[in-house]
């Protein structure tokens, strides 16, 4: 069965969102920002503009997913728990968490890299139903990237034990 547009858009936004908060470097293939197409073609090497051209006009139709990308930039640039480049710096800060099948958490912690941000929780939830992750105590969270949003600033915060992270999305909280 064919997936709807909404429901493509959401799976797209989870992994460039895996790409941008994951260690390493990371690689987008132009025209990934506007939701390019080539028509399921697989093999598009010899077929011409009609497959391989970028359609800039994408962009202001794809708006929201362009400035999601440029959210989850600004969030790299800005954070260098993101990007640390040795593994025993890794295995130091990085922390994975107990989480639901189909679905991924780790804590970058101690100010990881150097970063203004002492303890931070990403999430992917791959799938089709909410999630929910229990923490051992209560916390303050200020969410920085949900399935609709992603930048440096945070646009919502709340104190709890848990958190819940919707369908088909990634989730990026600093703690307070």
């Amino acid at each position: 069965s064919q997936l709807s547009e909404g429901k493509r858009i959401k799976m797209h936004r989870l992994a460039i969102a895996t790409v941008l908060t994951s260690q390493g470097i990371p690689f987008i293939q132009g025209g990934s920002e506007f939701l390019r197409t080539k028509y399921f073609n697989t093999n598009s090497y010899n077929a011409g503009d009609y497959y391989n051209q970028l359609k800039w006009n994408r962009k202001s139709k794809y708006r929201k997913t362009f400035d999601y990308y440029k959210g989850l930039i600004e969030l790299r640039k800005n954070h260098p728990a993101f990007t640390m480049a040795a593994p025993s710096q890794i295995r130091k800060n990085l922390e994975f968490l107990e989480t639901p099948y189909r679905s991924v958490a780790f804590r970058l912690k101690s100010n990881a890299n150097g970063d203004s941000w002492k303890t931070i929780y990403v999430f992917y939830n791959f799938q089709d139903n909410w999630i929910k992750h229990q923490f051992a105590d209560e916390k303050s969270l200020e969410i920085v990237v949900d399935d609709k949003r992603a930048g440096v600033k945070p646009f919502n915060s709340f104190t709890a034990d848990n958190v819940k992270i919707p369908p088909v999305s990634a989730m990026v909280l600093k703690e307070k």
